[in-house]
């Protein structure tokens, strides 16, 4: 037996459909223009001025490079943005803060591919140094890491370490800035349900069960004391913080799939242990794009050597030059 709907019911039907489809083609549109505002933020540069400080600008081109007979161009494609990670638990007077982590994520939107240029925070470079006043002194070759220290605030600590590491890769643009306080990291884990890791090499004087080759998930409770352990020199530290980067993005990956309110609920809840220049319609953005891009971890080359107080790390300029012109430029001749 066929039912018939009455056409005063119909019509109704048909205006309900309507204005929930309206609703929904206005709730994509304003997204879709939400994350496109995104874009366009990222795509300007940091542009330093005598203070060290910064404005977001146009994005500039920049000049083509000729090296071993070949011709340069900078990628356009490119978004990069410096991750600092910031000890401030022990840390009162906030000038002994340094750069205890960095790492420059390089987007390429075009090929959909995330590289991480992971940098020494023993790194010898020239940093900005400035007195208690804030005025400037000089500009002097020490520690990338206390490039971080100079700044009257966390703020301008950021860009004097945007600054420097900018200098140090051949004057590369730097589109934004994501310094994270060291305290932050248990709720960035937890954000994701745990990151698993093979333990590299032996750590049982932190945690018994830390045996080297051992499959563990590190959590809330004990994440920020595997990227944090020293040992003898920093290499392995470094190496550690690597690993456990490329795991955290594998498992954010897989938490975006089933939640794409993650990356904004993280970014908010973090808010208050960290600093930068990055808002909503660009996190959206890069949540996105990030979501399905392949990964590349890079290092720099180098020796590690010792100012008689300090480990510092020399990078070799051929292998570092080489580096940059594979990582951020295009080859046409």
């Amino acid at each position: 037996m066929t039912v018939k709907i009455p056409p005063i019911k119909h019509k109704k039907l048909v205006i309900v459909l309507s204005i929930v489809l309206s609703v929904a083609v206005v709730i994509t549109a304003a997204v879709a223009i939400f994350v496109k505002i995104g874009e366009a933020k990222l795509r300007e540069e940091l542009i330093f001025n005598d203070d060290g400080l910064t404005e977001d600008d146009a994005y500039q081109d920049v000049d083509e490079v000729f090296y071993n007979g070949d011709t340069y161009v900078y990628n356009d494609d490119l978004i990069n943005i410096l991750c600092v990670g910031v000890d401030k638990s022990n840390n009162t007077d906030r000038r002994d803060r340094q750069a205890d982590a960095l790492y420059l994520l390089s987007l390429d939107t075009n090929k959909k591919l995330l590289n991480i240029l992971a940098i020494s925070r023993n790194t010898l470079a020239d940093i900005d140094v400035y007195d208690m006043d804030n005025e400037f002194l000089d500009t002097e070759k020490a520690q990338i890491c206390l490039s971080y220290v100079y700044g009257k605030d966390d703020k301008q600590s950021t860009l004097l370490t945007c600054k420097a590491v900018s200098r140090f890769l051949y004057d590369i643009p730097i589109n934004a800035y994501y310094t994270v306080f060291m305290d932050a990291i248990d709720e960035i884990v937890d954000a994701v349900d745990g990151v698993e890791i093979v333990i590299p090499d032996d750590m049982t004087s932190l945690n018994p069960k830390w045996k080297k080759g051992k499959k563990v998930t590190l959590s809330g409770g004990n994440a920020l004391k595997f990227v944090q352990y020293r040992g003898e020199t920093h290499s392995p530290r470094l190496e550690r913080q690597k690993l456990f980067i490329s795991s955290f993005i594998k498992q954010a990956k897989i938490a975006f799939e089933n939640d794409i309110s993650v990356p904004v609920s993280l970014y908010k809840s973090i808010a208050k242990n960290s600093v930068t220049d990055i808002e909503l319609s660009e996190v959206s953005y890069l949540a996105t794009q990030a979501a399905n891009a392949r990964v590349k971890m890079h290092s720099i080359e180098g020796t590690i050597g010792f100012d008689g107080m300090y480990e510092t790390f020399l990078a070799d300029e051929t292998a570092l030059y080489e580096s940059v012109l594979n990582l951020f430029y295009i080859k046409i001749t």
